[in-house]
């Protein structure tokens, strides 16, 4: 006939199990664990394992943060999960430590500007498995939340956007993501893309990463154009540099630059080339800057204010030779551009008031055209 009795394992903190006894031998090791807070209350919902051959269930804290049971056999590791994040003590001597207390820790996520404002509306991630909630930040643009020590890869979502951050929470707790302030001018509007098209507002904080920005503008084709938002700020005026042949279609090839007049002055080149649409994105540092063009060792100028129209177009013309005779053509661009280029007729170029040309005939030598833009110009 069966019997029980009451026991206490541990110190005088640790609960009184009632065990239940039945045959001629009982066996066991019994162990207690806890799972404490930051501030040392009890966690309910960790779940606790052992490992012997494989991992075997103990059970799920309690209100109280505990978990007893009596083992079957002598344990070789331990371990708890809570919020799908796991800590092992592996290896477990049961003998040697049979109460074994897990603690979370208050780990802080935030969301704050370079100035160091906090934003309120972040929404904050782990990853264990899937990304799991932790919360949305405050208005001091902060999340507390109680988690075991892990290496964790968080996610925070603000305006559409999305940063990741992997961090050591047992070395470090608070969890630090930081917004850029992008200020883009511009005369039209301005989307983003995010899943949907959304809203951009100048100026805008948003999270660091590549975007796809759309830009409206009455009279012209919308312009697309990925940027990548990184640091403290991203700031200019968005220029939209057009390409043109003399009878109006798209050059490709074409390269740009700006020139800055404040801190250090002079020509900034524009990333990339015109495409074969013509167009060439660029975000720079002045409303209405000089633009100098260069295109098949031929360079046009052109001073534009940005924000009444941000569209910066340039257009060649087409060269011909009445004669047949002109051999050269001089460039002054300089660099890979030899000074004598070999003359092609029907060549486009950028316009300019006075382009030296010269042929097989001695008399031809340093006759000097204008070059217009959109049209057939004719040299001897």
């Amino acid at each position: 006939m069966g019997t029980w009795a009451h026991f206490k394992f541990g110190d005088t903190h640790n609960p009184t199990v009632q065990l239940d006894f039945d045959g001629c031998e009982m066996i066991g090791y019994p162990a207690t664990i806890k799972l404490l807070d930051s501030n040392g209350n009890g966690l309910e919902g960790g779940y606790a394992e052992y490992r012997r051959t494989g991992w075997t269930e103990i059970g799920t804290t309690g209100s109280d943060g505990t978990v007893f049971a009596l083992l079957p056999e002598k344990p070789w590791g331990l371990r708890l999960t809570y919020e799908w994040i796991t800590n092992r003590l592996d290896p477990w001597d049961v003998c040697a430590e049979p109460v074994v207390t897990f603690s979370t820790i208050d780990t802080l996520v935030t969301l704050k500007t370079c100035e160091d404002v906090g934003l309120e509306g972040g929404v904050a991630e782990y990853q264990s498995g899937y990304w799991r909630p932790i919360g949305t930040t405050d208005s001091n643009g902060e999340i507390h939340k109680e988690m075991l020590p892990a290496n964790l890869l968080f996610r925070m979502t603000y305006a559409y956007g999305t940063d990741r951050l992997r961090q050591d929470t047992g070395s470090d707790p608070s969890v630090d993501f930081t917004t850029t302030k992008v200020a883009l001018h511009f005369s039209g509007t301005i989307e983003y893309q995010s899943g949907y098209w959304r809203d951009y507002t100048d100026p805008m904080e948003m999270m660091p990463g590549t975007y796809l920005f759309k830009f409206y503008n009455s009279g012209h084709p919308t312009a697309r154009e990925y940027l990548t938002i990184s640091g403290c700020e991203m700031s200019g005026t968005v220029a939209l540099i057009k390409l043109l042949d003399s009878y109006g279609n798209g050059l490709a090839g074409g390269t740009a630059e700006w020139y800055r007049t404040s801190g250090p002055a002079g020509w900034i080149s524009i990333p990339g080339s015109t495409d074969a649409n013509g167009d060439l994105f660029a975000l720079v540092g002045a409303s209405g800057p000089n633009f100098r063009l260069t295109y098949g060792c031929t360079q046009a100028w052109e001073q534009h204010s940005l924000l009444a129209d941000p569209t910066v177009l340039f257009q060649t013309g087409r060269v011909v030779s009445d004669s047949g005779t002109c051999e050269y053509w001089r460039s002054t661009v300089g660099g890979s551009c030899p000074v004598w280029v070999p003359f092609v007729n029907g060549v486009e170029m950028l316009p300019t008031d006075a382009r030296e040309f010269k042929g097989y005939d001695p008399n031809y030598w340093k006759q000097y055209f204008p070059i217009v833009g959109g049209t057939e110009n004719h040299v001897k």
